[in-house]
């Protein structure tokens, strides 16, 4: 059964980010600690974190071979003076359809990314070359209850 996608835009989100190159073969080797490391300075510098790790993926095709953007970006209260090693922005808020994967990381695709895209093709929706992972619920990577939301740009 096939669920029906309806647009929508995200909100701008201030952020405190770090963009690095990697490749759906390597990724988790390309993502390291980065993301405990961001949260690390956030909380040594006392920032107040206002919601779950936002993944942006710029340029990622489905090749496990192909060198893409990806942002790990931790959403922070507006207004900051962030004086770490990070970078502090707004992520820019995009056009999207958004569907919801719970489970392990080692069936996002499967589970996933594959009825999402499946849905987009059926229901005439463009498939651009970027997409987000918001991690509303992180416990591990093979964990059951892991809950990311999936947004793929129109």
């Amino acid at each position: 059964m096939t669920v029906t996608l309806k647009p929508k835009t995200t909100e701008a989100v201030p952020v405190v980010s770090l963009t690095v190159k990697a490749t759906l073969k390597t990724i988790m080797d390309d993502i390291g600690n980065l993301p405990d490391e961001i949260m690390q300075d956030c909380q040594q510098q006392e920032i107040e974190i206002m919601g779950p790790f936002i993944f942006e993926y710029r340029g990622a095709d489905g090749n496990p071979e192909t060198q893409f953007d990806l942002e790990m970006a931790l959403p922070v209260k507006e207004g900051l003076n962030y004086q770490g090693k990070y970078k502090y922005k707004t992520l820019a808020p995009i056009e999207c359809v958004e569907q919801r994967f719970t489970g392990p990381l080692s069936q996002l695709e499967e589970k996933g990314y594959g009825p999402l895209m499946n849905a987009m093709q059926e229901q005439g929706f463009a498939i651009k070359d970027t997409c987000r992972e918001v991690y509303t619920k992180w416990v591990e990577p093979e964990s059951p209850e892991n809950i990311i939301e999936l947004q793929m740009a129109i």
